[in-house]
């Protein structure tokens, strides 16, 4: 059960899903992304869904917290709640940057990049540029230059990452 301060029509979701379905559907997102080995399919409705939940609930709670001490009670419970929603948000997104962050090469490949968002798709070819000219810098222009050419970026990103499995 999670309470809300607004009934769900006063939210203004369309259709039968509820703020509980919301939550329990972002709940089980995170639940499959900890638990398979590769990123799965970004669930863009629930993220999105969960955000306008979240930011609908503060501002309702922040408006009905001045009206009685009742209200500041109750306030102050939905405001705890809100950070369990937002710790529930964050975990799911912090599991999958983790991912990504270890197979960025892999998942920057035209045919893996359908499972990322926009935004960690711009995520995931910054991190590679940021980890490339690191790699440069403390690795590659230390080599005679004969063998830059011998050694590219992707190949030390994969010799790299085999060590630390």
């Amino acid at each position: 059960f999670y309470p809300t301060i607004m009934s769900d029509d006063e939210l203004g979701f369309e259709g039968e899903e509820k703020a509980a379905e919301h939550i329990a559907r972002i709940k089980q997102a995170w639940l499959n992304e900890k638990h398979a080995p590769e990123l799965l399919k970004y669930e863009e409705e629930a993220v999105s869904n969960l955000r306008s939940l979240i930011a609908t609930q503060e501002e309702a709670a922040r408006e009905r917290a001045h009206d009685s001490e009742v209200n500041m009670f109750l306030s102050n419970v939905y405001e705890m709640e809100l950070s369990r929603l937002k710790y529930l948000l964050a975990a799911y997104l912090r599991t999958r940057l983790w991912k990504l962050e270890r197979l960025v090469v892999y998942y920057l490949q035209p045919a893996h990049r359908d499972v990322l968002s926009p935004k960690e798709l711009e995520f995931a070819r910054g991190y590679d540029r940021l980890t490339k000219d690191h790699l440069h810098k403390s690795c590659l222009q230390d080599l005679p230059g004969w063998r830059h050419h011998w050694l590219s970026f992707t190949q030390l990103s994969a010799f790299l990452f085999s060590l630390s499995l």
